[in-house]
């Protein structure tokens, strides 16, 4: 009994022995717990004060809370200095670097990239491999400027599509479908080969900016904006010069055009003026003279083509025709003799730019099929076949079809009584045939010889209530003079041409050269232009 009394002493005094110890070590614990944190920041107030540092910097000014870091890394401003609890500076050291802080701008800390350093304890190396990598990632995005991404020019291939080019240039198929669907970006659904697309891309690799010049004036431009494009086309307007020309006629009316250094697009706007009272085919004799005041056209100071004649002379046999260019308020505009007298007319006196007479209009000739005498009842007109044929005057298409011994024929009508025959033709133009309404000088079909015709030539005739006439001297209605209000002015304006004109024939004839205006009129008006008396 006694022995067993001992054995249970000695084992409570065992556990009296482990269980205060255990006890105290728990007590220590819960209170190294509860007051770590506050000491850890009283520590850090400590190192702030005696750096100088405000308050906010324990806290990073209220940017993150202290309860939401962990203790071993706490967040300070760049560029403040930065104390570890196991190292003590020397005093002069401190002292140097607190009088390098004090120099420093004073710099908000909220609006400052954040830096991360070890307050209570060295870091692992996989802990300071991450610090290193965060506050590379939040010093580029805080800090790294945009930078600007070259142009990437694109040719226009054959087979190409917008999706294509998108697929070379590594972009989004699907962008150039949705681009493609958008009103004003259809002329990037009829690009040609040989042109040329800008694009520009952003840092991910996506289009910024795309540029697709439309013509010469015209470019597109698209960027994209909140997840759509903006699409935009601006036109640029050319610089306007007057030039002048003069030439001798001595064998055609081309070659002495080509001499003068005169643009086909001037010589055909010239035929198309006077086409009204000459036909050029046979009213052109050696000696005869013109001269003519036009536009040319200009973008960065290099010429890109003519314009529209401002005033023309054509000197046939000693007989002067003249034309003045007139503009009225709405923009619209025509020519006129300088007394204001119209010269256009319903009609144009041939159907063909350019060709020669091989058979008159005539009451008894030698067929050259038939071989037989009979009525020559039109004018033919050689030339190569498939020129084109311009109808001579408004009107209804009436036939557009085979016509016995006429071979493909278009019969047109010009309102009550006039009507013209185009004949012998190898064809017609697209969207010609019976019923359809022309406009004067458009093209309605092209030189050829089917029917009764030894070789491509076109049969011409104008009748008038069904009566053949001469199409090369009939009389044809003209158009109206120039309004009664506008005459005045005008007259003065055309006097001033003239004189232009006639001051341009004097100075050739002497020196033989041409002698420009040099009159850069910019983008003014030229319909009421006025030039500079002499």
């Amino acid at each position: 009994m006694a022995s067993q009394s001992t054995a249970g002493m000695h084992r409570a005094r065992i556990h009296y022995a482990v269980l205060v110890p255990l006890a105290a070590v728990t007590l220590f614990v819960i209170y190294i717990l509860t007051n770590a944190p506050s000491a850890s920041t009283a520590k850090l107030a400590e190192i702030n004060a005696q750096n100088n540092f405000p308050e906010s910097n324990a806290a990073v000014a209220g940017i993150i809370p202290e309860s939401d870091f962990p203790k071993i890394l706490r967040p300070i401003a760049s560029g403040s200095i930065v104390q570890q609890s196991s190292f003590k500076q020397p005093d002069h050291e401190q002292s140097d670097q607190r009088q390098l802080n004090v120099n420093q701008p004073d710099i908000k800390p909220d609006i400052m990239p954040l830096e991360w350093h070890a307050l209570d304890a060295e870091p692992t190396s996989d802990q300071a491999s991450e610090a290193d990598a965060s506050k590379l990632r939040l010093t580029a995005q805080l800090q790294s400027p945009p930078q600007s991404q070259p142009w990437i020019t694109t040719q226009v291939r054959n087979g190409d599509s917008l999706s294509q080019i998108f697929n070379r240039n590594h972009l989004g198929v699907s962008d150039a479908y949705r681009l493609a669907r958008l009103e004003d970006a259809k002329p990037l659904l009829k690009i040609r080969p040989g042109q040329e697309i800008k694009i520009k891309k952003d840092q991910q690799g996506k289009l910024a900016l795309l540029q697709y010049q439309i013509n010469t004036f015209d470019t597109l431009t698209v960027q994209p904006i909140d997840d759509r494009f903006v699409v935009e086309i601006t036109k640029r307007e050319p610089e306007i010069r007057l030039n002048n020309a003069k030439a001798t006629i001595q064998h055609n009316l081309l070659g002495a055009a080509k001499k003068s250094r005169i643009s086909l697009h001037t010589m055909y706007n010239f035929i198309a003026l006077f086409g009204w009272q000459v036909d050029f085919s046979m009213d052109l004799r050696a000696g005869d003279q013109f001269s003519i005041i036009y536009e040319e056209h200009y973008l960065d100071d290099e010429k890109i083509g003519d314009g529209e004649i401002i005033a023309a002379e054509l000197v046939l046999s000693g007989k002067i025709l003249q034309a003045i260019r007139h503009e009225d308020k709405d923009g619209h505009t025509r020519y006129y003799a300088p007394d204001g007298g119209g010269i256009e007319s319903a009609f144009l006196r041939t159907p063909l730019k350019f060709g020669y007479i091989t058979s008159n209009f005539s009451n008894n000739r030698l067929h050259p099929v038939k071989k037989i005498w009979s009525a020559h009842k039109g004018v033919d007109y050689g030339a190569p076949r498939g020129t084109p044929v311009l109808t001579t005057g408004d009107g209804k298409i009436r036939l557009a079809g085979g016509n016995g011994g006429y071979g493909k024929t278009i019969i047109i009508r010009h309102g009550g009584k006039y009507e013209t025959v185009y004949a012998h033709l190898s064809g017609y133009a697209k969207g010609i045939r019976s019923g359809v309404r022309v406009k004067q000088g458009e093209i309605i079909g092209y030189v050829g010889s089917t029917g009764l015709a030894t070789g491509p030539h076109l049969h011409y005739e104008f009748r008038i209530n069904g009566v053949h006439k001469n199409p090369r001297t009939v009389a044809l209605p003209t158009s109206d003079p120039i309004p009664e209000k506008s005459r005045a002015q005008f007259q003065q304006t055309a006097g001033l041409w003239v004189a232009e004109l006639e001051y341009l024939n004097r100075a050739l004839a002497q020196n033989n050269v041409d002698t420009p205006i040099n009159q850069n009129l910019g983008n003014q008006n030229l319909g009421n232009q006025q030039p500079e008396p002499n």
